[in-house]
């Protein structure tokens, strides 16, 4: 039950966000930003400038 909420959650987040938006998140590197190259299920694709590219929780993500 609890897995089945926090999926729908995750899944919700997810269809916020559109490819080409800037985004924010503070991950094991500390705060990190770049751009949405792609949408997944639960998992927005991120292009940063110096790190790559990264596979981020949508529920981590903030719109910047």
């Amino acid at each position: 039950m609890f897995n089945d909420a926090r999926s729908i959650k995750t899944a919700r987040a997810a269809r916020t966000f559109k490819v080409g938006q800037s985004v924010s998140w503070t991950g094991r590197k500390g705060a990190m930003s770049g751009k949405v190259i792609k949408v997944l299920k639960k998992n927005i694709r991120v292009k940063t400038e110096a790190d790559g590219i990264w596979n981020v929780t949508a529920s981590l993500l903030k719109a910047a």
